[in-house]
């Protein structure tokens, strides 16, 4: 199913075609799909709209409760 949503997708960018090829879809799924320490941050969109998914987002950005170690020279988180 969200191989057929992402192949069927048109371009959003102007002079920029959408990603359609099933190769690139595929690896990048299996890229994001084992995320270890980092999968408590996912946040599923499955079930939210446009609007919904960037107010979500922001909901939880704001406590900083999703915020990422940073192991950098600083030390400073993101």
């Amino acid at each position: 199913m969200a191989l057929d949503r992402a192949t069927s997708r048109r371009p959003r960018v102007p002079g920029h075609p959408a990603l359609t090829a099933k190769g690139p879809i595929r690896q990048l799924w299996e890229e994001f799909n084992q995320l270890g320490p980092y999968e408590p941050h996912v946040i599923d969109n499955s079930t939210l709209d446009l609007e919904q998914t960037p107010v979500a987002i922001h909901a939880r950005f704001l406590p900083g409760s999703d915020r990422l170690a940073f192991s950098g020279k600083s030390g400073s988180s993101l």
